[in-house]
């Protein structure tokens, strides 16, 4: 039996944020000339990703590597205690504004305004350029296939070991069926707007 290579977590987290920036790069490049419309967008994108996932799934089942688990559940990695606790509501305020008068009062609600339309417009602007809703979206999926599907697939590293056509052949059947979804709920939403 040949040995096995272990990938950290962590190496899984780097390649994910690599390939996250590796995606925008694409997008970005590719609506220079001619910008897409949403949906193509969202197709050519994840066509990108799935052809990185077969790339990735490919290599890491021709030569037998494992992803390791040494992150654990992210509550082990939370103290409960170090929290606020909001169980008595929020605080009060209010008493250590009163000796302060009326000036530090309107002086404070002019800088808040200053301050919350600062956080609007920058709210604004991203929320234009940017589709955050897509983007958290893209994350979740992304680390869905490329942290916990991927330990799935690599269970069968074991026998893929050394062996090109069933490494592709299972790299292939796995690609299929983490991308077919994210293509349905992509074509689905077009359709039915």
């Amino acid at each position: 039996m040949a040995c096995r290579q272990y990938i950290s977590s962590k190496t899984a987290v780097f390649l994910m944020i690599f390939v996250i920036l590796l995606v925008i790069g694409f997008d970005y490049v590719l609506n220079l000339k001619t910008p897409h419309s949403l949906y193509e967008n969202a197709l050519l994108i994840i066509s990108f990703l799935s052809i990185i996932l077969f790339i990735l799934m490919s290599y890491g089942l021709y030569f037998g590597l494992k992803l390791k688990d040494n992150i654990g559940k992210l509550t082990d990695h939370i103290d409960m205690k170090k929290l606020p606790d909001f169980a008595g509501g929020s605080p009060d305020i209010s008493t250590a504004m009163e000796g302060l008068g009326g000036f530090a009062e309107g002086l404070g609600g002019f800088l808040f305004a200053i301050l919350a339309a600062f956080v609007f417009i920058m709210i604004a602007w991203a929320l234009i350029l940017v589709s955050w809703f897509s983007i958290i979206f893209l994350v979740a999926m992304l680390y869905w296939i490329f942290y916990r599907a991927l330990r799935l697939v690599l269970r069968h590293a074991s026998s893929c070991q050394g062996n090109v056509l069933l490494s592709l052949k299972y790299s292939a059947l796995y690609t299929f069926l983490y991308t077919l979804w994210i293509y349905g709920v992509i074509v689905g939403m077009y359709y039915l707007k």
